[in-house]
């Protein structure tokens, strides 16, 4: 019994060396690319960086820490935040994760058990010049859930054409359908589609926010990724420029 217990023991310590060395390496991996490309690390202070979290995922997870069973948990976090101008755009990006404490009743024992379960993102930042209308698209994949979002929010859900609808919950504004459809063109819509696996997009004042449902934040995943997203910048930022100057 002592033998097995430290077996385990001995495997779960190695489990965590194991995952902290490999998270070092991404991090100089990142780091290394950073320091190629001229990119600004931000560090991974809270408090910094909510700001260029999309409205869908601002104040999940509490956005702080809670303390059961004698333990600290924190219920957010930010890591491997850095800045690059990408064809005269500011973005910052960065791994996120937040995480939900719950309890969950048991029939068999008749008791109420605590549960957690920690989501993961890379969010993609982008200012834009020109001021646009809310627009959120909602990626089907747990986000859909939350069936009451229009409601604790002021938007209402647009139905879009073709087949971007299989993908996307899209919401807006009230009264700017109009605006919102001048930017959501098909060829937007292939792009944004084609972004990042599981992305959701917020087009918000004079920011785009690009956010996908990933674990690790690599050279590897963030460079297609950039890739896209300037795309999408040019893209959405002629659209609201041609937007402007038509209403003057």
């Amino acid at each position: 019994m002592i033998i097995l217990f430290f077996a385990v023991f001995i495997v779960f310590v190695g489990l965590i060396v194991y995952g902290f060395v490999v998270k070092r390496k991404r991090e100089e991996a990142m780091a290394d690319l950073a320091a190629q490309k001229g990119w600004m690390p931000l560090g991974n202070q809270p408090d910094g960086l909510r700001q260029y979290l999309p409205l869908y995922l601002q104040g999940l997870g509490e956005g702080g820490f809670v303390f059961q069973n004698g333990f600290t948990h924190y219920t957010d976090a930010f890591d491997m935040a850095y800045q690059a101008t990408i064809n005269d755009a500011q973005i910052v990006f960065f791994q996120y994760q937040y995480t939900e404490y719950y309890f969950e009743f048991d029939p068999v024992t008749n008791q109420q058990h605590e549960r957690s379960e920690t989501h993961y993102f890379i969010v993609v930042n982008a200012a834009v010049g020109n001021t646009m209308p809310v627009v959120l698209l909602l990626h089907h994949s747990f986000l859909s859930k939350l069936t009451s979002f229009s409601e604790h929010t002021g938007l209402q859900s647009l139905s879009l054409e073709g087949d971007f609808n299989k993908y996307f919950d899209t919401y807006i504004t009230p009264d700017s359908q109009v605006d919102a459809l001048t930017l959501l063109t098909p060829d937007t819509m292939e792009l944004v589609i084609n972004a990042a696996n599981g992305a959701s997009m917020q087009i918000a004042g004079q920011s785009i926010v690009l956010s996908f449902e990933k674990k690790y934040l690599t050279p590897n995943v963030i460079e297609p990724v950039l890739d896209g997203m300037t795309k999408l910048i040019t893209n959405i930022s002629n659209k609201a420029e041609s937007r402007l100057q038509d209403t003057e």
